[in-house]
């Protein structure tokens, strides 16, 4: 694992290391073409009555006229793109690791998605997925789209029965997808349909792993890789929205307020156990004592640990566990037992198993925006290391003056010019 500035408790995003490294590209986006003009459909101007619950959205789906919606329409905008603006690949072309060796593009630290179809391991660069968000692929001979929203640094693998594509509209920053079947705008963020016929639908998650390139290729020598011959002409060791992955500025309003603890663009990972919402910093979750955080949420006892020979930080149900150290990627309990991986990332002894829950990784002003109640494990500015629910009193958390003030740029559709690919 990379800590680019020297403290582990500050770990450098997983995309965002490209502004600091190779200078960043203000684009209208990452389409690098006029895109479509024309949009899935136009947003209805008119809110539902009821009120959206705390993560900004509807406990149940809402109807405006003749249209469902889990979201309040006035918190959708337009990207700027219009639709398919950002050209998704429907084709993708994989290489071996030393082919992708060979191309020159991807760098050590920078994450990847990382999938197993059958016996194979695939790789996903983000630096590959900022300038195109969606990849259509197989696993087990069944479709998937393998997605990426670089605003939020959200991530996610669905099953997808037909073409989706990029809608050019977002919700709390999330770029929206759409699926050309029904038109319905999904969320990745919620994990269902946002706003269409399908709303409120849960999407068809398939488990993955955020994985640095240079512990993947190590890990997977027999690999393959998506390769940079896209069919567009793309600058991969750039990244589309340079400026904006250094910056407190986000470019569109969100639903729910920002809550001021860490920085916003700070990467969290975040799971959800009996309606518990915790986010924790992988930095001190290394340096915690024994190299873990074993702790109970609601009832369930859960263990949360880094993975360093995959650069992952990992989650576990630990029913009737107690576990005491992190042994390379493995895990030992206090009875002196050795817990192993699986290939589906749950922890396995004897026959006994341990379900692995899959975090939601992304940037803090996201996840705090859509979990205000989150609790944390992370190091709050101004408090130290906090664990478990928090509020911030005066002098404490991310400074948030006017001059210094997460700022809504709305030059994102309107103002920003596009730039060749070079």
């Amino acid at each position: 694992m990379s800590y680019p500035t020297g403290d582990r408790n500050i770990r450098m995003t997983k995309f965002k290391a490209m502004g600091v490294l190779l200078g960043g590209l203000a684009l209208l986006g990452a389409g690098c073409g006029s895109g479509g003009s024309a949009e899935v459909y136009a947003i209805v101007d008119k809110d539902p009555v009821a009120a959206v619950n705390a993560y900004g959205y509807y406990d149940e789906v809402q109807q405006v006229g003749r249209v469902k919606t889990l979201v309040r329409p006035s918190d959708i905008h337009r990207s700027g793109q219009g639709v398919d603006g950002i050209p998704v690949l429907t084709a993708p072309f994989f290489v071996t690791v030393d082919e992708a060796e060979t191309e020159g593009v991807l760098i050590d630290e920078f994450y990847g998605i990382s999938v197993k179809d059958g016996e194979t391991r695939k790789f996903y660069p983000l630096q590959i997925l900022a300038w195109h968000e969606i990849v259509h692929d197989t696993m087990d001979g069944a479709p998937i789209i393998v997605t990426y929203s670089p605003l939020t640094e959200a991530t996610g693998v669905y099953r997808a029965d037909g073409a989706f594509g990029v809608s050019g509209y977002v919700w709390n920053n999330e770029s929206l997808m759409y699926d050309e079947a029904t038109k319905t705008l999904w969320s990745r963020l919620i994990g269902r349909g946002a706003y269409g016929s399908q709303a409120g639908r849960d999407l068809s998650t398939i488990p993955f792993e955020l994985v640095p390139w240079e512990k993947w290729r190590e890990a997977y020598p027999e690999g393959r890789v998506l390769s940079t011959q896209t069919g567009y002409a793309r600058r991969y060791d750039r990244s589309p929205y340079g400026g904006y992955l250094l910056s407190r500025n986000i470019f569109f309003p969100m639903s729910q307020p920002f809550v001021a603890a860490l920085e916003p663009k700070a990467v969290v990972s975040g799971i959800v156990v009996e309606g518990i919402a915790k986010a924790y910093q992988e930095g001190p979750v290394a340096q915690n004592e024994d190299g873990l955080k074993q702790e109970k949420m609601g009832e369930t006892n859960i263990v949360v640990w880094v993975d360093e020979a995959r650069g992952v930080l990992r989650a576990h149900e630990a029913v009737d566990v107690d576990f005491r150290s992190v042994d390379g990627e493995d895990l030992m309990d206090r009875a002196r037992n050795r817990w192993t991986l699986d290939e589906d990332g749950n922890l396995i002894f004897g026959d006994r198993v341990l379900r692995t829950l899959v975090p939601q990784t992304m940037f803090w002003f996201g996840w705090s925006s859509l979990h205000p109640d989150s609790h944390l494990y992370g190091n709050v500015r101004g408090k130290g290391l906090g664990d478990g629910p928090f509020e911030i009193e005066e002098g404490e958390g991310v400074d948030l003056n006017e001059d210094n003030e997460i700022k809504v740029d709305a030059s994102f559709g309107a103002e920003a010019t596009e730039t060749e690919a070079q």
